[in-house]
């Protein structure tokens, strides 16, 4: 595991770099501590944006990339549909497969309302749920992110 330490008091501690009588006296950027894989004044991640204040994707792709498994590439997003309308049909195509009754459209809404989100998205009800947590937007420096976090923090 990475140890991390913070000075304050110290020479190049905090105060010394960040602070003028008690106030941040200036920006800098990540020459200090680098805390994502890639610069983040980039123009290209705003449309990322959403992914990263949500955090789903990384923790999806951290466990994932742990379990050493990737998703089947049927379940990649399209213009037509995204990766949480094609996972929630393929749930509901599998659980109604498995069932012999003459309600399964009643059936089927039970699961929507137990199992998904108003946007299509799995209720993170249980840990092995999270891996199916997905991009809303695929993107290298998300994936990246994931990779990240898994070989600098949680090993």
């Amino acid at each position: 595991m990475m140890n991390i330490e913070l000075s304050l008091e110290e020479n190049k501690g905090l105060k010394d770099v960040y602070l003028t009588n008690e106030k941040f006296n200036r920006h800098h950027t990540g020459n200090k501590i680098k805390l994502m894989p890639f610069v983040t004044n980039n123009d290209k991640l705003s449309q990322i944006s959403l992914d990263f204040k949500s955090f789903q994707g990384v923790v999806g792709e951290c466990f994932r990339l742990s379990k050493f498994k990737i998703f089947d590439k049927e379940f990649k997003g399209d213009k037509e549909s995204s990766f949480k309308s094609k996972l929630k049909e393929y749930v509901l195509t599998n659980a109604l497969n498995k069932i012999d009754s003459n309600r399964k459209e009643e059936f089927k809404n039970i699961i929507i309302n137990l199992f998904f989100e108003e946007d299509a998205g799995l209720i993170k009800f249980n840990k092995q749920v999270l891996p199916f947590m997905n991009f809303t937007i695929e993107h290298t420096q998300l994936n990246e992110t994931a990779r990240f976090f898994l070989r600098h923090i949680f090993r």
